[in-house]
C-alpha cells in the first residue's frame, strides 16, 4: 500500500473498510470494526496513524473505565488495519487470552525426524503419520476437518473442506508438492473416492501429535498447535493477514490478528513458500 503520508487518512480508511466488505465476515463483524476504526480516526483528528497514536488511542479508552475485554476487541480491531497500514503495532493488554505458543520450523523438522526414524512394529504406519503431520503444518486444517476428509476432496493444489467450523464449506490452499504426496499415498493404499483420507478418531490423533512431539523434545503440541504454526509461518513470510484470514476460515479478522503477537517478526510470501519446508 501507498505511504499514509501521500493519501488522506480517510481515504485510507475508506478503502480498507471496502476492502473487508469484499471479505467473507458476518455484518455484524463488519459494523464493530468499523465503529472501532472510526473511533480511532475521530479521535485522531487530521493527526497520520502511528503506532505510538494508537497506544495513547487505548490508553485513554482505558482511562476511562473501558473493560479489559473491550480494550482487547478495540486492539484487535486496530491491529490488521495497522498492518495494512503497513506500521508495526503492538499493545499488551492485561488480562488477555492467552496466545497461541509459537513452534518454529525447527520443531517441526525434529518432529519429521522422529517419525522417519521409527522401527517399531507401527513403522508401517510412518508414511501416513508424516502426511498426517504436514498436512496440518501445511494447510491449517482444523482436527475435525482434517479428520472428516474423504479421498476425493483432496487435488493438487488444493483441498475441499466441507461443514467446517460454523457449518462453513470452504477450499484450503495446500503446497503442491505435499498434494503430489498425500495423492501418491492414496493410490498406493488402495483407497476409494469415499474412503476416509485419515480413518483414526481424535483421541488417536491427539496421542498421536503429543506422542511424536514428546520424542521430539516438544512439550504440549496438539493438532491445534500445528494449525497455530501454519499461521504463524505465513505471517513471519509476511503474508498479509487478510490472506492469512481467509487461508485459516476465520471469520472473524480480529482472531487472525491474534498470531501478529506470536512472531518473532520476519519476511515475505505465501502458501507456496512453505512448499521447500
Amino acid at each position: 500500500m501507498a505511504a499514509i503520508n501521500q493519501i488522506s487518512t480517510k481515504i485510507a480508511l475508506d478503502l480498507y473498510l471496502r476492502q473487508l466488505q469484499d471479505q467473507d465476515i458476518t455484518p455484524e463483524t463488519f459494523a464493530l470494526l468499523r465503529t472501532h476504526l472510526r473511533a480511532f480516526h475521530d479521535w485522531l483528528e487530521d493527526r497520520e496513524p502511528t503506532a505510538q497514536l494508537g497506544q495513547q488511542f487505548l490508553a485513554e479508552l482505558r482511562g476511562k473505565g473501558y473493560k479489559r475485554s473491550t480494550l482487547r476487541s478495540y486492539y484487535y480491531s486496530l491491529k490488521p488495519y495497522f498492518a495494512y497500514l503497513d506500521i508495526t503495532f503492538k499493545v499488551r493488554v492485561k488480562g488477555g487470552k492467552r496466545l497461541p505458543r509459537y513452534h518454529s520450523r525447527d520443531d517441526i523438522a525434529r518432529i519429521l525426524d522422529v517419525i522417519a526414524a521409527r522401527d517399531d512394529r507401527w513403522a508401517r504406519l510412518k508414511k501416513r503419520d508424516r502426511l498426517i503431520f504436514r498436512t496440518l503444518a501445511l494447510s491449517g486444517l482444523r482436527r475435525a476437518e482434517l479428520l472428516a476428509l474423504r479421498c476425493r476432496d483432496v487435488r493438487e493444489g488444493y483441498i475441499s473442506v466441507y461443514c467446517g467450523k460454523g457449518d462453513k464449506d470452504r477450499v484450503a490452499s495446500i503446497p503442491r508438492k505435499l498434494s503430489r504426496e498425500v495423492l501418491d499415498y492414496i493410490r498406493e493404499s488402495g483407497l476409494g473416492p469415499s474412503d476416509r483420507l485419515f480413518p483414526i478418531g481424535k483421541t488417536r490423533l491427539d496421542n498421536l501429535v503429543k506422542g511424536y512431539a514428546l520424542r521430539a523434545g516438544i512439550d504440549d503440541l496438539t493438532p491445534h498447535g500445528l494449525r497455530h504454526y501454519f499461521a504463524t509461518r505465513l505471517l513471519e513470510l509476511g503474508t498479509d493477514v487478510r490472506k492469512v484470514q481467509d487461508l485459516l476460515g476465520h471469520a472473524d479478522i480480529r482472531t487472525t490478528a491474534i498470531y501478529l503477537d506470536v512472531i518473532p517478526a520476519h519476511l515475505r510470501q505465501t502458501v507456496e513458500l512453505l512448499e521447500e519446508e
